[in-house]
């Protein structure tokens, strides 16, 4: 499977007018890579000019024709220039999975993320369908994608917020790791678990999808971090509240106590600190609320 992004200009081709009709793309015209491109190819939908950018994404559903074989006239009648729908072209069919026409992802957006900063479609513009991206770039759009998505949630919508991370953490996988525990369990009995509480995430950590949450189980170690019974020290190890505690809950944090954890780096520290000085229950704001008033 490969991916593409396939790119309008809509001074030639009007797309804003196309889809206000009601129509439904269902092809696109291409210029190379024809013999590439196939079933199960995945593509965005780049609109050129300001703001430009990504407006929709897509599957390609068959292989590319040449255009006398597959007349569209809903197609054709949006060209500005009759020379351009004369033209000589191949046709590939497609079709639209997700369309945001309206809210665009920016093209500058894009553009500062050096993961996607050398991408054909910004290095030759000019050169014509289809532009190949890599799967590293392909991860950059669609963490720009999710991050926005992530950041425009509110609290009361959590579960989607959630959903957006768990994509990040878990993929297509069955299984994955605890963070905190480091066992293996069924992606249905792992959280995706913010580290630092979301609602106290600023617009820009709350799009930092590689750093902000880390996958916890079901069978303790979500509700004891999320308590604040335990946390993460700046080395990476597990430290917990001294207690006294319920005999299961202090048979369990005996068992985490000094493990390291593998979502402990450079990058994940500050959201660790936070937990630390924010939630833990032997933390900073936890020894200020019940500490006796001054005189």
């Amino acid at each position: 499977m490969a991916q593409w992004v396939l790119q309008c200009n809509p001074t030639r081709w009007r797309i804003y007018d196309f889809f206000a009709a009601g129509h439904e793309l269902t092809s696109w015209t291409v210029t190379r890579h024809v013999q590439q491109a196939g079933p199960g190819d995945l593509f965005a939908l780049w609109v050129t000019g300001r703001p430009g950018g990504v407006v929709a994404l897509g599957e390609v559903t068959d292989t590319a024709v040449p255009a006398a074989e597959m007349a569209d006239e809903d197609d054709d009648g949006y060209w500005t220039d009759v020379a351009d729908r004369g033209r000589d072209r191949y046709v590939l069919p497609v079709r639209i999975t997700r369309l945001f026409l309206h809210d665009p992802l920016p093209r500058d957006v894009l553009s500062a993320d050096p993961r996607f900063a050398a991408a054909a479609v910004l290095r030759e513009p000019g050169s014509g369908n289809l532009f190949a991206v890599t799967d590293d770039e392909w991860a950059a759009l669609h963490e720009q994608l999710d991050g926005r998505a992530l950041a425009g949630t509110t609290t009361a919508d959590g579960a989607g917020a959630e959903q957006v991370l768990r994509r990040r953490l878990f993929g297509t996988r069955g299984e994955a790791l605890c963070a905190l525990c480091g066992d293996v369990y069924p992606v249905g009995l792992l959280r995706a678990a913010h580290i630092k509480k979301r609602a106290a995430c600023t617009e820009v950590e709350r799009r930092d999808l590689g750093n902000v949450a880390m996958a916890a189980c079901v069978m303790g170690c979500d509700a004891l971090y999320e308590a604040g019974y335990l946390t993460v020290d700046a080395s990476g190890h597990i430290v917990t509240a001294a207690g006294p505690h319920p005999r299961a809950v202090g048979q369990r944090l005996e068992q985490l106590a000094r493990r390291r954890t593998a979502a402990h780096n450079a990058a994940t520290e500050i959201y660790f600190a936070w937990h630390r000085d924010n939630t833990f229950l032997d933390g900073p704001a936890a020894r200020q609320a019940t500490a006796p008033p001054t005189a």
